[in-house]
């Protein structure tokens, strides 16, 4: 698949801001794709270990590369897709949207010191700085819905597969993402690299049909495809900004409402909405992980239940704060036996797979859900754009007491 492809441009931003290993696998978001291999690059004739991050992006791919200094990145466009395309050669709107995506207007070292004064267990276990850099992401509000749902009794790597079959069966095929388009100079890769086919999430609209249920359990949904499937219904059948509008509401009434209306979202599942999609950064979603840290770290005992999970979510929300959605994503990772963000490769391929089974996502209570017993641009397709490497830096906020968190909104989430 050929596709009109944007100049390489970098991101200056300290890997303490954002760590994309930490970011793109903490139970947050599925459908980052991550390529690692080997190659050789001018500036490095040794071997060189390398990795990108790959993301079917509404109308496009993007690709992500990290270093010491920052992010590169690229994008790619359907041939069709001329106007989007001149308008990003023109603007960069693939930063702008990287930018809100990740937050970028958030200090983030800053909310670790506040955490940390805060609470002596954070401090401990952030000490080492194995987990800086790990942010929440301000995602689309639809595709958060559809990812938690499926979350329910469920664990990472599974949920991340689900979610790829719903979007290779109903999304819409973007751009192939290309190994090595993240480096200005040529790369030799090896021979055997194929990209994984990417495809961008299906619309409500899409999932309307009456056959989805039957073909999303075919694809090992399980209960959850008559969720999924309602759902979508639901959403199409409502105003197109619906979401957004519940983004305006305060938390109580934003959660009420996801309850109330969609079929599959509970409590917890209602919470993880609304920290990682409406931006309300004070919530801490409660799931196995949380309650044990809960009990283990802070010495909240209580019974698994309605009545249990609220108080575990306002306690551990007295304890780290306005933004305590935010912490509460740090000890997650660190809860979970992965390794520290990209040691993954010291492990054996059987303690790996081991390791990433534990990244479970029940709820302590289920979510009224019904358990179940050398590269050239023309030899890949690309149509080369004109334009130089664009560097450009972040500024991170640093006022964390000027700002009084209800909610991250599109246009307003300095701290």
């Amino acid at each position: 698949m050929s596709a009109l492809a944007t100049p390489l441009r970098f991101l200056a931003i300290h890997p303490a801001e954002l760590s994309l290993p930490a970011v793109l696998k903490c139970g947050q978001s599925f459908r980052w794709s991550l390529t690692t291999f080997t190659a050789h690059t001018d500036q490095h004739p040794q071997s060189t270990p390398i990795q990108e991050w790959s993301m079917a992006w509404h109308d496009r791919t993007v690709t992500l590369r990290q270093d010491d200094l920052g992010i590169h990145y690229i994008a790619l466009y359907p041939p069709q897709a001329t106007e989007a395309y001149e308008l990003d050669l023109r603007t960069d709107t693939t930063k702008a949207r990287l930018c809100d995506y990740f937050v970028l207007d958030v200090s983030l070292r800053d909310l670790y010191q506040s955490w940390s004064t805060r609470d002596p267990v954070f401090s401990t276990k952030t000490a080492n700085g194995a987990f800086n850099g790990l942010r929440v992401c301000r995602q689309d509000t639809w595709e958060t819905m559809i990812s938690f749902i499926c979350s329910a009794n469920n664990n990472i790597p599974r949920i991340t597969s689900m979610i790829y079959r719903l979007c290779e069966t109903y999304g819409t095929r973007l751009p192939d993402p290309l190994p090595g388009s993240t480096f200005s100079s040529k790369i030799k890769l090896p021979t055997h690299h194929t990209p994984q086919p990417v495809y961008a999430f299906p619309t409500p609209s899409d999932l309307s049909d009456s056959s989805v249920p039957e073909r999303l359990r075919s694809l090992g949904f399980g209960y959850r495809a008559s969720y999924v499937s309602s759902t979508a219904k639901t959403l199409a059948s409502l105003p197109p900004n619906y979401l957004s509008q519940l983004g305006q509401l305060d938390y109580s009434a934003a959660h009420e409402a996801l309850v109330k209306n969609f079929d599959g979202v509970g409590p917890k599942v209602a919470d993880c909405i609304c920290l990682f999609g409406l931006g309300f950064v004070g919530v801490v979603p409660v799931d196995v992980h949380v309650f044990a840290i809960a009990k283990r770290d802070y010495g909240i005992v209580v019974k698994p239940g309605k009545a249990g999970y609220e108080l575990v979510k306002t306690r551990l929300g007295e304890i780290w704060g306005p933004w305590a959605g935010w912490a509460q994503q740090v000890l997650f990772l660190a809860d979970l036996k992965y390794p520290a963000p990209g040691t993954e490769e010291r492990r054996s391929p059987k303690k790996r797979k081991s390791d990433q089974m534990s990244g479970d996502l029940r709820a302590v209570e289920p979510d009224r859900a019904k358990m179940e017993p050398s590269i050239t641009d023309s030899s890949l397709g690309l149509v080369p754009s004109s334009g130089a490497i664009k560097v450009e830096s972040v500024e991170t906020g640093s006022n964390l007491e000027s700002f009084k968190p209800r909610r991250l909104t599109r246009s307003q989430s300095r701290i």
